[in-house]
């Protein structure tokens, strides 16, 4: 008697499409940890909602990037986008956009909770996410270190997310 395996490859090209776009910076994925859940200003969906599209946009290794008709050095953990598009990507239940100063109160509340530092002009604003690094576990050479996380602090999950600029 034999036994026979069988193996569909039609489908290894299109896993292998979607492997390649992990590396080009357009997918990838943040570390989320339970404690961000506990935090009482999670309750406010917007906050969160925000929390998460800063984390999601910030760079993960230093880079340049042309935003605003200029080049900006980004380090690790730092975006630069303006409060109106910000906005843009934030909506309330009627699909309407937050304005620029509700993203402003959003932001200094996240600064005023240490969680961040942000500072511009009219080309940009750049956010710096305070702790970035250690908290996605990025050494600074590029290499695996960073947070250690305790059982209290243990990672939920490893978002995929979709950065759209």
């Amino acid at each position: 008697m034999s036994n026979v395996a069988y193996a569909d490859f039609s489908n290894s090209r299109k896993l292998n499409q979607r492997d390649s776009t992990v590396s080009n910076g357009t997918k990838g994925h943040i570390a989320i940890f339970r404690s961000l859940l506990s935090s009482q200003w999670s309750l406010n969906e917007t906050k969160l909602a925000l929390w998460l599209r800063l984390l999601s946009k910030a760079s993960y290794k230093p880079t340049t990037v042309n935003f605003g008709g200029r080049e900006w050095y980004l380090g690790v953990g730092q975006l630069v986008t303006k409060f109106k598009i910000l906005g843009g990507e934030l909506r309330d239940s009627h699909n309407k956009p937050k304005s620029e100063s509700q993203v402003r109160r959003l932001l200094e509340f996240f600064k005023s909770e240490g969680m961040l530092t942000f500072s511009g002009d009219r080309n940009g604003t750049v956010i710096t996410i305070t702790n970035y690094a250690l908290y996605q576990n990025i050494a600074p050479e590029g290499k695996c270190g960073g947070l250690n996380p305790s059982n209290d602090e243990a990672l939920v999950t490893v978002l995929k997310v979709n950065l759209k600029h």
